[in-house]
């Protein structure tokens, strides 16, 4: 399979600062305080336009907290004006977003911009985000976003304390207009390992729920998606779906780290993934991008999708691809297998 075919990225993150005006409890971040400035940045634009022009397809901003970044929207200009189809997405916490903001960004290029929203009342949310105000704050940037005509995305973290909340979370989304939800099931990494005694979901628990999110889907006409890859092998039709269109499961899905999606960290440099913000790969001012894609062990690792434990032996190995952060926060090492995952099939015997 030719890698020049196969494997581009289609997504880039770029976490813009460490800086952030929240300590929320599940936190995957172990940032230092630092920010990208803005000619750093450029450098780095440059360098992922001049080999990917033509495949990138989404650029993905957030931090910390990416509204606390002085060139934040000069950031979005730069990139638009060096590819005006290319779409941005800034990930945010909503509660700095008013209408300057939306101004400032909409006038800059955005595409579309994602609110964290871990409960449907202020109670739930505000003891996640460790904050008595931050729940009033987003829903105002919901009605800003809104008059401004502003696509927006809410995204949910799954843990114990809102697991019943998801299909009102559902009911929410549509009533207020987002244009997809994002929901998964917090990794513990960052503040949420220190935390994880009041945030933990039992994995059966979390499987039922993941088995859900296409039901409640359907039932709200709300589009949804998870960046968890058990998601994916939990949705029974779109498994079926893929069998019938590609004839196997023998098809790239689920973890994209290395296939179509590079992360890049508020040092400026590229990183395993978001929820491993701290297990560095490559530094970009001593080298090109394209090497660093087309040559780190880590992203070989991944496309030849060599997981260890039940995860190297299960059917839905390529399409799922495991989850290198859950197996992180169990043994400390990359590449272990997912230890909440309920969704094993061995692919020679065939047995649950």
């Amino acid at each position: 399979m030719p890698k020049d075919n196969l494997f581009v990225p289609r997504i880039i993150h770029i976490d813009i600062t460490g800086k952030c005006n929240f300590e929320c409890l599940h936190c995957r971040g172990r940032f230092s305080n630092k920010s990208i400035e803005l000619s750093h940045f450029k450098r780095i634009i440059d360098n992922i336009f001049e080999n990917w022009n033509n495949d990138l397809k989404w650029m993905e901003i957030g931090g910390g907290e990416p509204l606390l970044h002085k060139d934040l929207a000069k950031m979005i200009h730069y990139i638009k004006k060096k590819n005006k189809k290319i779409r941005i997405i800034v990930v945010s916490n909503g509660s700095l977003f008013n209408e300057k903001k939306a101004k400032e960004l909409k006038s800059a290029g955005i595409t579309r911009i994602q609110f964290s929203l871990d409960g449907v009342n202020a109670e739930t949310h505000n003891w996640l985000r460790q904050n008595d105000s931050s729940f009033r704050k987003v829903m105002d940037a919901i009605e800003i976003a809104k008059k401004d005509n502003i696509d927006f995305v809410l995204r949910m973290t799954i843990n114990n304390k809102n697991l019943n909340q998801i299909e009102d979370f559902f009911k929410l989304g549509k009533e207020k207009g987002a244009v997809e939800l994002g929901l998964r099931g917090c990794i513990y990494v960052g503040n949420a390992e220190e935390n994880t005694s009041e945030l933990y979901l039992d994995k059966e628990t979390y499987s039922k729920i993941l088995v859900h999110l296409p039901l409640w889907s359907k039932k709200y006409n709300m589009p949804y998606f998870s960046g968890d890859p058990l998601a994916l092998v939990a949705n029974k039709e779109l498994i079926e779906q893929i069998e019938k269109k590609f004839g196997s499961l023998d098809h790239y899905s689920g973890c994209s780290v290395g296939i179509s999606y590079m992360y890049i960290n508020n040092d400026g440099n590229v990183s395993f993934c978001p929820m491993l913000n701290n297990i560095e790969i490559a530094k970009l001012e001593s080298r090109d991008i394209k090497d660093v894609w087309d040559n780190c062990l880590e992203f070989i690792h991944m496309r030849k999708r060599d997981m260890g434990g039940k995860c190297g032996k299960c059917k839905f190995l390529k399409l799922c691809g495991g989850c290198c952060a859950y197996g992180y926060w169990k043994e400390k090492k990359l590449f272990a297998e997912n230890p909440i995952c309920c969704f094993f099939v061995n692919k020679n015997m065939m047995e649950v």
